[in-house]
């Protein structure tokens, strides 16, 4: 069940993000890691849209790491593309 809720919170986002529409991949990342929080696809995803939105990459980056704890490392890569202004 989690792997589905966690695949539609993805696919929903990145559908978002192809319209240019940040709010709503936020919305679907938020529902998404209300179930699961500790999901790095959920977290990498918002990372993703928060580059986009007023969510803010550093705020999505500080929260990631909060969350997954020792295994927020494995985002730093993505972290720093989006830093660097390659989406």
């Amino acid at each position: 069940l989690t792997t589905r809720i966690e695949r539609l919170a993805v696919d929903t986002a990145r559908v978002a993000l192809g319209d240019r529409d940040a709010r709503r991949a936020e919305q679907a990342i938020e529902a998404g890691l209300k179930a699961i929080p500790e999901s790095p696809v959920l977290w990498e995803t918002r990372m993703v849209a928060a580059a986009g939105s007023g969510y803010g990459l550093h705020r999505a980056w500080a929260d990631a790491q909060n969350a997954l704890g020792p295994d927020a490392p494995m985002l730093a890569p993505t972290f720093q593309r989006l830093a660097q202004g390659r989406f």
